[in-house]
């Protein structure tokens, strides 16, 4: 299976257990999650998935979890930042579905009756797994409010809000994200050949956060497939 380290079984662990069979019992009981933090903040993002702590100590700015093993159906989820409101929602997975969850911060409506800036709220938004293309390819994603025109290298591009659109012709080299003429991320070389997800948030305030995910779809482990009988 693709992309699953040590740390990141740990993760599945902890989230699994004891919800799920450890024997090959049932090959569709489990998805796959990868969770985001596009808030730009020197605090951590503490998140709980059905009532555990995914990442002890919580997933920094511009951070992925990788992806990690969860048993299908509903789960909740919340999520703490320094600052900010505490999150809420739901996780819902259908057997082997692969999806990005990406926590984000999503301008707070309703005016501030003393005056002071409205706080935004943090949120989550679902992206799902992208088939394998067979070598390099990145789509772009933004979260910001409105509509924003960014510099991904040479290549401009103007997006709406959640709106996605694939960034041709990339062969893994490293670029410099532009907004309005200043540089608000960069992308390092990547060697392996993969889809990729790069995501931009903003704080509202004047500051940005972007981040590179490995989005190919994800692969049961030989343990929890089913077992084909001996005649």
């Amino acid at each position: 299976m693709k992309n699953l380290s040590r740390p990141l079984r740990l993760i599945a662990a902890l989230v699994l257990a004891p919800s799920m069979p450890t024997q090959a019992q049932d090959p569709v009981t489990a998805g796959f999650v990868n969770l985001v933090n596009l808030i730009p903040s020197d605090k951590p993002c503490k998140i709980g998935l059905g009532g555990k702590d995914v990442v002890p100590g919580g997933l920094a700015s511009a951070q992925a979890t990788g992806w990690f093993i969860v048993p299908t159906g509903t789960h909740q989820i919340t999520l703490e930042v320094q600052g900010y409101a505490t999150g809420s929602g739901a996780v819902e997975l259908a057997p082997t579905q692969s999806s990005m969850f990406v926590i984000f911060l999503e301008a707070n409506a309703k005016p501030n009756p003393d005056g002071k800036p409205v706080v935004p709220k943090v949120k989550i938004k679902r992206f799902e797994a992208i088939e394998d293309k067979g070598g390099f390819f990145l789509k772009l994603a933004s979260l910001c409010p409105g509509e924003n025109s960014f510099l991904i290298g040479p290549n401009p591009f103007a997006l709406k809000t959640f709106q996605e659109t694939e960034v041709p012709n990339w062969n893994g080299g490293g670029f410099k994200i532009s907004r309005d003429q200043s540089v608000i991320g960069q992308v390092l070389p990547e060697l392996e050949k993969d889809p990729f997800y790069l995501f931009i948030g903003t704080d509202h305030a004047g500051k940005y956060c972007t981040t590179l995910v490995r989005a190919s779809k994800q692969d049961l482990p030989p343990w929890m497939k089913e077992k084909k009988s001996t005649p």
